[in-house]
This record gives structure tokens, C-alpha cells and sequence, in this order.
């Protein structure tokens, strides 16, 4: 219902669209027309019916089914990888963006609002607004680096990974301040000191992902879904 106020406003509402309809994927949502009607903005999308990954995860006291997880989260990577892949940046990767269809067997990545051309200078998202969700912000988007690619997500989908696996954030902090400052400076307590049951190999994937330095965790999203499948088969090997 949000009224265009000036040209700005219809012109980044424009880009973001056109950012969001060239991205076709079985595991993003799918948008397929954009407009304004009397002076409001609209966009029809793909129909989802099920729920998001924050109210999915909730379904289950502690950690979730850890197949279950796994096949999520790597169809997520194929999701953002294929973003990537077209050189858009999501930047607020979190359980509410990540949409479960399928009865639990589909995920969709959706609400690229705020993504960055990683080709561009420009932000898609309002200018001079640093955007994202802090319980999964990397420390560099926390720091406002120009430089913030691919591996921003792949930080925050280590957040949404550790949730997941131990049924409790990264950090508990629930000040913004605090929180943003544990990103930038604190460790992560290792997964399986919440969950003991834990692979020590999805341990390493999941503390490899929130590595402080962008540098230090996968390279993309190929390489960390490859890490989830060897993952995967040795759990169900053992």
C-alpha cells in the first residue's frame, strides 16, 4: 500500500524488482511481474504454501532432524549460489527469508529486497543504510565494507546452520550493540557444546562459516554444498 513519494523511490523499487525476476531457480522464489497501480507499488510472485524456516525449525524441541537440515541447507546453497552466480548479493540471509515447501522437503530463498549488484557501486537497498539482520550479519556488512560479497551470505547461512544444529543463535546477546560486537570480536562457542550429539564434521563446516575473516570460509557456495553432501553421506554411513 506504500504510495511512491518521488522518482527515487520508483526508480530503486524498480532495480530491486529487475534484480529479483532475473533470478530463476527451483530454489528461489520466483517473481513474475512488477508495476504501480493509483500511485502503489505491487509485484506478483510464485504462490508459496507452507511456512518459513524460523517457525519450521520451532516445530522441534532442541536441534531439528539433522538430514532434514542438511538437505535444506544445500538447497539453499544452490539457491544463493545461483544468485551469486548472476552476481547478486542477498545480504539478510535468516530463517524468515528461507521459505520450507513440500512438507518440509523444498526450500526457497526469497526476499531479495535488499540484495546488492556485486557488479555495482551502488546499493539496490536505501542509500547510506546499512541493511541486514544483526543476529546474522557478517562482520564486514556489520563494518559497512564496500567490498561485501558472496561470503557475507555464506556467513549469515552459517548462522542460520548453527541454529539448526543446536536450536539456539550463534550469540544470545539481545542488545544491538552487544551483539554486533560479538560478531566483530567473540568466537563462537563451538556447536557441540550446546549439542554433543553434533558431527564433529558438520562442527567444522559450521564454525569454517563464521569465521571472522571473509577469506577463511568456503570459497562458495559450490564448495560448502560439496562440504554438506560428504557431510550427509558419512552420517548416513555411520
Amino acid at each position: 500500500q506504500q504510495v511512491i513519494q518521488n522518482r527515487s523511490g520508483l526508480d530503486r523499487f524498480r532495480r530491486e524488482m529487475k534484480l529479483s525476476r532475473k533470478l530463476v531457480h527451483p530454489n528461489i522464489v520466483r517473481i513474475y511481474e512488477f508495476g504501480t497501480w493509483k500511485g502503489a507499488r505491487f509485484i506478483t510472485m510464485e504462490l508459496l504454501q507452507g511456512l518459513d524456516l524460523e517457525a519450521w525449525m520451532k516445530r522441534f524441541p532442541g536441534a531439528a532432524p539433522v538430514d532434514q537440515s542438511l538437505k535444506l541447507l544445500m538447497q539453499a546453497c544452490d539457491g544463493l549460489g545461483a544468485a551469486h552466480a548472476a552476481k547478486v548479493i542477498h545480504r539478510d540471509v535468516k530463517p524468515q527469508n528461507l521459505f520450507v515447501v513440500d512438507e518440509g522437503k523444498k526450500v526457497k530463498v526469497m526476499d531479495f529486497g535488499i540484495a546488492k549488484a556485486n557488479d555495482q557501486a551502488a546499493s539496490v537497498s536505501v542509500t547510506g543504510v546499512r541493511m541486514g539482520t544483526p543476529r546474522y550479519m557478517s562482520p564486514e556488512q556489520i563494518q559497512g565494507d564496500v567490498e561485501v560479497g558472496p561470503a557475507a551470505d555464506l556467513y549469515a547461512l552459517g548462522g542460520v546452520a548453527y541454529e539448526l544444529f543446536t536450536g539456539t543463535p550463534v550469540y544470545k546477546e539481545e542488545e544491538l550493540v552487544p551483539l554486533l560486537l560479538c560478531h566483530l570480536t567473540e568466537e563462537p562457542e563451538p556447536p557441540r557444546s550446546r549439542n554433543p550429539a553434533l558431527a564433529p564434521e558438520l562442527e567444522a563446516i559450521v564454525l569454517k562459516l563464521l569465521s571472522k575473516q571473509p577469506g577463511d570460509r568456503y570459497a562458495d557456495c559450490t564448495q560448502l554444498k560439496k562440504a554438506l553432501l560428504g557431510a550427509f553421506v558419512a552420517i548416513q554411513r555411520a
